[in-house]
């Protein structure tokens, strides 16, 4: 069974920071990374040197990551944390995936994380 998770950043985000009215910290983080891909082969489809065709290919790729993530520490030490990366593609700019989406929550010495994560 495939399941396909889908996060709203802003629901998540409007959540996470409702949760914690009354806490200590609260923290928001927006980042991310580029990926740019250049791949360049030569490929000789014949063993015999006299007949050979080589074929030359050129590729570009990559991606783009966007990163949020939210989290709030109380004073008691609980804690609860939310983090969004959708993926977005280098060549058409539309939407690839994702890398981490999930929610996670619990004390220093423990905690629970549900979702996608690496």
């Amino acid at each position: 069974m495939t399941m396909n998770w889908k996060v709203s950043l802003v629901g998540v985000i409007a959540t996470v920071l409702s949760m914690g009215a009354m806490a200590a910290e609260k923290t928001f983080n927006i980042g991310g990374d580029a990926e740019y891909d250049i791949t360049s082969r030569k490929n000789t489809n014949s063993n015999n040197t006299a007949t050979a065709t080589t074929v030359k290919t050129f590729n570009e790729g990559g991606r783009v990551k966007l990163s949020a993530k939210a989290r709030i520490v109380n004073d008691n030490g609980t804690f609860v944390e939310a983090v969004a990366q959708p993926l977005f593609s280098y060549t058409d700019g539309k939407n690839s995936g994702s890398d981490d989406q999930y929610i996670k929550f619990g004390r220093q010495a423990w905690d629970i994380q549900l979702g996608r994560f690496e």
